[in-house]
Order: C-alpha cells, then sequence, then structure tokens
C-alpha cells in the first residue's frame, strides 16, 4: 500500500494544469508530497534574470536548438543479447544482430564547426527527454562547447522488441552504439542526471572509452530509497510487468488501485510510473553502483557534483553518503542559500567539486540555471 502510495504521486502531478510535457515524463514527482503544490513546469524554476532556451548567453551567431535536434536509427545490444541467449531464460530467443531504434538526440556540431571543440555528453533520467537539458545546451553552445544529448528509449520499448526492459547494461550498450553511429569515440565530459548516474558511470569505467571529466546531478540513489518500498511490493509489481501479459493487467487495473486509496486527481500515465521502478530495479543500484562509485574515487576524474537538500524523490542522507563514498570532504563543498547566494564557497583545486542548494529539489540545474550553467562551463575549462 505503501508503494502505490508512492507510484500515485507521480501521476497526481501529470493532471495538473498548465503541466510541461518535461515533468509528466520525469521521474522526479514520484516522491512529492500529495498536499505540497508543486511547479509542474521546469520554466518557472529558472531564476527571473534567466531564458529557457538560453541562460543570458549572447553570440554574433544565432543559435537556434530547433536546427540541432536531430534523428538516426541504430541497432544495439546485439552481443549482449548473443551473451544472455546462453545464460537467462528471458532471452532465449533475444535476436542475435540485436534491436533497432531511431533515436532523437541534440548534437550542436554543426553550430560549434570546430573538430577540436571540447565534446560534452549528457543523459537524463527516466522517464525525461533531452528537454531537461534545454538551458544548459543553449547557454554552452555558443561558448564553443559540442552538447550530446540523446534520449533514453521510451517504455514502450519492451512491447514492440519484447527485450528491453531498460536495464544498466541495455541502456550502456545503447550509449556505446549511438555514440558509434554519430562517430564520437571520445567525450571530455559526461553530465548525468537522476538514474542517468548508472549508464554514464558504467560508460566511464569502460577503459576502451576514454571519458575526462563527471558531472552528477541529484544522482540516483545506491540504495533503496523511501518510495521504492516496501521491497517485497514494489520488486514483484516490476518483475509483473516484466510480463506482456503482467503489463497488460496493470495498464487496465491500476486505476482500480488506486481508487482503493482514493487519489485526489485521476491517475493518467501508467507507463512512466512503471518506467521509473523498472530502471530503479534493474539500474544495480546496490552492487553495481557502489563498484562504479570505488572506480571514480580511485582513478579520480575531474567531478562536479550538485544536488539539492529538498529533493523529494531521494533522500539527502544519500547524496551525503554518495559523496563520502567518493572521498569528499567538508572542503569540497559550496552551499547555497534559496537565493542562490553562497553561503561558504569550497576548494576548486581538488579533483572533486560539490554544490549543495539548500532550497533545491530535484531540478537544482534548472532552479539555479545561471549558476550551474555557469559552474559547468567553468569546470569544462579546467
Amino acid at each position: 500500500m505503501d508503494l502505490f502510495i508512492s507510484l500515485h504521486k507521480v501521476t497526481l502531478l501529470s493532471t495538473f494544469k498548465n503541466e510541461s510535457r518535461l515533468l509528466t515524463r520525469h521521474f522526479s514527482s514520484l516522491w512529492s508530497h500529495p498536499n505540497e503544490k508543486v511547479t509542474t513546469d521546469p520554466k518557472q524554476q529558472l531564476p527571473k534574470n534567466s531564458y529557457w532556451y538560453g541562460t543570458n548567453t549572447q553570440s554574433e551567431k544565432p543559435f537556434l536548438l530547433k536546427d540541432s535536434i536531430k534523428q538516426i536509427t541504430i541497432q544495439t545490444c546485439g552481443p549482449l543479447y548473443a551473451e544472455w541467449r546462453e545464460t537467462r531464460k528471458a532471452y532465449v530467443g533475444a535476436p542475435k544482430e540485436g534491436l533497432s531504434f531511431n533515436v532523437e538526440y541534440v548534437d550542436t556540431k554543426e553550430y560549434v564547426n570546430n573538430d577540436k571543440a571540447p565534446v560534452l555528453l549528457t543523459l537524463h533520467g527516466a522517464p525525461g527527454s533531452h528537454e531537461a537539458f534545454h538551458p544548459l545546451i543553449n547557454h554552452l553552445a555558443p561558448k564553443g562547447v559540442r552538447v550530446i544529448a540523446p534520449n533514453w528509449p521510451e517504455y514502450a520499448a519492451i512491447d514492440w522488441s519484447k527485450y528491453f526492459r531498460h536495464s544498466t547494461e541495455e541502456k550502456t550498450n545503447f550509449l556505446h552504439d549511438f555514440l558509434r553511429a554519430i562517430d564520437v569515440d571520445r567525450l571530455d565530459t559526461v553530465v548525468s542526471h537522476s538514474s542517468g548516474i548508472y549508464p554514464s558511470l558504467s560508460l566511464y569505467s569502460d577503459k576502451k572509452f576514454p571519458i575526462k571529466s563527471i558531472v552528477l546531478i541529484s544522482p540516483g540513489a545506491h540504495r533503496r530509497t523511501a518510495g521504492m518500498k516496501p521491497a517485497w511490493f514494489t520488486d514483484n509489481l516490476v518483475r509483473f510487468t516484466l510480463n506482456p501479459i503482467g503489463r497488460t493487467i496493470y495498464r487496465k487495473c491500476y486505476k482500480y488501485a488506486f481508487k482503493l486509496i482514493k487519489p485526489k486527481i485521476e491517475a493518467n500515465n501508467p507507463d512512466n510510473v512503471i518506467l521509473a521502478a523498472t530502471v530503479m530495479h534493474l539500474s544495480g543500484w546496490t552492487r553495481q553502483l557502489p563498484e562504479l562509485l570505488e572506480v571514480v574515487r580511485q582513478q579520480k576524474p575531474n567531478l562536479l557534483y550538485i544536488f539539492g537538500d529538498q529533493d523529494k524523490l531521494i533522500e539527502k542522507e544519500f547524496f551525503y553518503e554518495i559523496a563520502q563514498i567518493l572521498g569528499a570532504k567538508d572542503v569540497h563543498y559550496t552551499n547555497y542559500d534559496g537565493e542562490g547566494n553562497c553561503l561558504a564557497a569550497g576548494s576548486k583545486d581538488d579533483w572533486i567539486q560539490i554544490m549543495k542548494f539548500e532550497k533545491a529539489g530535484h531540478y537544482p540545474f534548472l532552479k539555479y540555471a545561471n549558476i550551474v550553467n555557469l559552474a559547468i562551463e567553468e569546470f569544462i575549462k579546467k
């Protein structure tokens, strides 16, 4: 029942007036309190002196983001499925050649027009899209940074493909094949938000793909969050919906389940809810993430870590624990108050920098876009 309450919270928000396409597709509303007024338009989370399509960035050469939104078809997960056919019953019939995906993505290569320009990859959470990074893209492109921002496959991929379950392994393969398809063999920086941390750090740990620096924003947890409890219910619900019959039953019956807890507003987006739970369940958060964090701690790439103390998705103590696993100390923290004023500046001389916002939720890079965008710009130069 607790989980239904948690899952119900994301679907409640999707029916509010003036909802934005970004927030209805994003995981962050899962843990918003039902009695709390939530800003459903991410553009309203930007400071008043900012603009959704750029944060006070001026350039002699006009940049139109829509001109950088592209489509490409990739073939992915072939070697992975060939291996899993031998080791996992659910993949016995998986195609050895993999799956074909049409990927929508942003790429500012043509605008920047410089083969030596720094290359930055952004990875959104689940659900979500590259829209979450539009302010950052509009800020960095005129600065000469090539930004690549792909969309992950939507939950419906599990229906038509019969096999793509949005696991970290599949998404990492997806990344490798996507980058290969657009002829990218190096990354200066990877920026990941929320559950994007799992494939981003998996990609970083692969020595075959060089990545110089990492930005983690409100990263997914390394242990079970309150919204994913009780474990017996969450885990079984995900397993149930991995089966096509289970998904059909879930999509037909979720409204009746929510009626038992009498939600104030009818839920209307069951796929986003179960996608969020599925991605977390198959993320390897308790096993793989600690190992990946240890790789980062040992190799010490330049790391920028950003989070808010009022995140309704992930308990704030989890953010501090991850920072501790990475070896962060108090000296690495730069703290900001609710107005975006710097209360205490942390050291920028070490490999790790942390930006903590007292009044930010799951989107600190939107609410404090001017601050975060400039920080990432400086971080790239470092």
